[in-house]
């Protein structure tokens, strides 16, 4: 649902290889998770770290998770803009 009442777009700038994932909502969400067709090596949100776990059952808010090709990222979106810095 959070989904639906956001607008997500992703930004890559051409001179660095991070990638920007801005999530715009009005409507807050706890343990929001999303899933990145991209490995990642590092994730943040709004400049903060999240932390990569190696096992499924270690994946919570606060983490992100590589499965192959695949990156799945939770956290908790707060009401307003976000800023996922994806480095692949």
């Amino acid at each position: 649902m959070a989904k639906e009442l956001s607008d997500i777009m992703v930004e890559q700038d051409d001179t660095v290889t991070d990638v920007r994932v801005r999530i715009v909502t009005k409507f807050p969400t706890a343990n929001f998770t999303l899933s990145l067709g991209c490995a990642a090596k590092r994730i943040q949100v709004n400049g903060k770290d999240l932390r990569k776990v190696p096992l499924r059952r270690d994946f919570r808010d606060g983490t992100f998770l590589g499965e192959g090709r695949q990156t799945f990222v939770a956290f908790d979106l707060p009401a307003g803009e976000t800023t996922l810095t994806v480095n692949p």
